[in-house]
C-alpha cells in the first residue's frame, strides 16, 4: 500500500514536467524563443516547477523576442528578474476567461490579475483591432495586446503570446 502513493507522486511529477516542456516547446515553435531561455536561466523555472508540483496553476504572458532582448541588454539583473515575474499570473487563465473578465468589467476599467511579482498586478481590458479591414475583439494586458491567445493550454499551464512586453502596474490598495 505504501508503493501506490509513491508511484502516483512520481507519475504526477513526470506529467507536470511533460506539460511544462510542452509549453516551452509551444513557445519556441511560435517564435517566442527568448522567453523560454529566460525562464530556464533564471529562478523562475524552479518557482514554476514548485508551483505545479503543489497543484498550483499559472499563466505565462510571453513577450516577443525583440522587446525581451532589449530589456535584457538595458536592465540590471534584479530588474530583469522582476520583469520576468511580472509575466506570470498564479492562475491558469485561458483566453476565453480573459475575454469574459475584460467584458464583464469593461465599464469599471477592467479587472486586475495578480502576478508573481509582489504588489504588482496586470490590468485586463478588451480592445478592438483592425485586421484586413475586419474589426476584431481583442484583449490587452497592461495595454499590450494578446497576439497569440491560447498559444498553449494544459491542465495546469496557460500560455499567451503578447505583442510587446509588460511593464506592470500596482495592485490598487497596496504599497510597494
Amino acid at each position: 500500500l505504501l508503493i501506490s502513493p509513491l508511484l502516483l507522486t512520481i507519475s504526477t511529477a513526470k506529467e507536470i514536467d511533460q506539460e511544462f516542456n510542452a509549453a516551452i516547446s509551444a513557445l519556441r515553435s511560435h517564435g517566442y524563443t527568448l522567453f523560454p531561455n529566460a525562464i530556464a536561466t533564471s529562478d523562475l523555472s524552479l518557482r514554476l516547477h514548485a508551483a505545479t508540483a503543489t497543484n498550483s496553476t499559472f499563466t505565462l504572458f510571453a513577450p516577443r523576442d525583440p522587446q525581451l532582448f532589449s530589456l535584457d541588454l538595458s536592465s540590471w539583473a534584479p530588474h530583469y528578474t522582476a520583469s520576468l515575474l511580472l509575466h506570470v499570473s498564479p492562475s491558469r487563465l485561458p483566453a476565453s476567461y480573459l475575454r469574459r473578465l475584460a467584458s464583464s468589467h469593461h465599464s469599471l476599467g477592467g479587472p486586475y490579475l495578480k502576478t508573481l511579482l509582489p504588489n504588482r498586478a496586470l490590468h485586463i481590458e478588451r480592445s478592438r483591432v483592425m485586421l484586413n479591414g475586419t474589426v476584431l475583439e481583442s484583449v490587452t494586458v497592461d495595454g499590450v495586446r494578446v497576439l497569440v491567445p491560447d498559444l498553449f493550454l494544459g491542465p495546469c499551464i496557460a500560455v499567451h503570446g503578447l505583442e510587446g512586453i509588460l511593464v506592470g502596474g500596482y495592485v490598487p490598495g497596496t504599497d510597494d
